[in-house]
Formats: structure tokens, C-alpha cells, sequence
């Protein structure tokens, strides 16, 4: 959710490996999109970064398709989960949703 008087910031994001993030073709699931980061550099996604309240964080979202970048449920194994996109658009509430 965008706040009032708040503007979104369109970047790139890269990182600090020179990584940058996109999202690619493959789904999850009929609801999530995998997120990853090219080797060696190359072309990126551009995304959108929108305040969350006046925490410091951010809300992304991809500018080109409208998905927005949150962590998965599913878990990777103990110590690791995803990171997806919310395939068709539109909000994802929580902390999972939070950067």
C-alpha cells in the first residue's frame, strides 16, 4: 500500500556480488514467481521501492510486470527460503513482504 505523499523510488537492484535481481520465467506455483540474480552481471529488472510506514524498509515491486518481491512459505530446508514474486500483481500483507 502506497502512503499519501509518499513517491516510489525505480531502481535496479544489484548485489554486492555485481548480481542483479530479475525475475524469471518460471513459476513456483499458479501464485509465485521464482526471483534470482544473473552471474556474472547483464541485464536487470526494474523495481520499484515504496516506504513501509517510517520504519526504514521498503515495499518492492517489479516495475514491468506489477509482482510484488516477498519471502515464501515454502522453505528451501531449515536454514533457507525463497524469494518470490506474487504472480498477477496486487499486495502481499505482512512482514514477509518487507525489505
Amino acid at each position: 500500500m502506497e502512503q499519501e505523499g509518499v513517491h516510489p523510488i525505480a531502481s535496479t537492484i544489484v548485489s554486492s556480488a555485481g548480481e542483479p535481481l530479475f525475475t524469471g520465467t518460471a513459476t513456483l506455483d499458479a501464485n509465485r514467481r521464482h526471483v534470482l540474480t544473473r552471474i556474472g552481471g547483464g541485464a536487470a529488472d526494474e523495481w520499484t521501492l515504496t516506504p513501509a510506514g517510517t520504519t526504514g524498509y521498503f515495499r518492492i515491486r517489479n516495475a514491468g510486470s506489477g509482482e510484488m518481491l516477498y519471502i515464501g512459505s515454502n522453505t528451501l530446508d531449515s536454514r533457507r527460503r525463497r524469494v518470490v514474486t506474487w504472480v498477477g500483481g496486487g499486495d502481499v500483507e505482512g512482514d514477509g513482504a518487507v525489505w
